[in-house]
């Protein structure tokens, strides 16, 4: 019995980046407020937090089965299929291209993987295993 949950998990990266940029634009507003001089840190507060919302949006599958629970990772950037296991080792990279059915043999099983092309080069993948099916936009 294999199960697929649509689920969103932090890039640590991108959110240490962005608690730090935010650390220092806020002492710097504090600065320039009470110093009385002009405030040019206010937009560096605004992209730090966007850098925190941008961290909170990967999207990925979690496989889980007897045999375990992975993570299959979607890299847009590359077109690569990445199954993570739950140590985060690499178990599978493959390539998807657009509008592609693929199959992917994992320790849980067979996984189809359909590719959708949208407009404005905007791609869902439909991944289904036996009876469920899941969604990435």
């Amino acid at each position: 019995m294999v199960r697929l949950v649509k689920t969103t998990l932090r890039d640590e990266k991108l959110w240490k980046a962005g608690v730090v940029f935010l650390a220092f634009s806020l002492a710097l507003l504090f600065i320039g407020i009470a110093t009385g001089r002009a405030v040019y840190s206010l937009p560096n507060v605004f992209i730090a937090l966007a850098l925190l919302i941008l961290a909170n949006r990967l999207r990925v599958v979690r496989v889980e089965c007897t045999k375990g629970t992975f993570l299959l990772v979607p890299d847009y950037g590359t077109s690569t299929l990445i199954l993570r296991d739950s140590n985060g080792n690499v178990v599978l990279r493959d390539f998807f291209f657009l509008s592609e059915e693929k199959k992917l043999k994992t320790p849980c099983g067979v996984l189809e993987v359909r590719v959708i092309g949208h407009r404005f080069e905007k791609v869902e993948l439909r991944i289904t295993a036996e009876s469920e099916e899941v969604m990435l936009p």
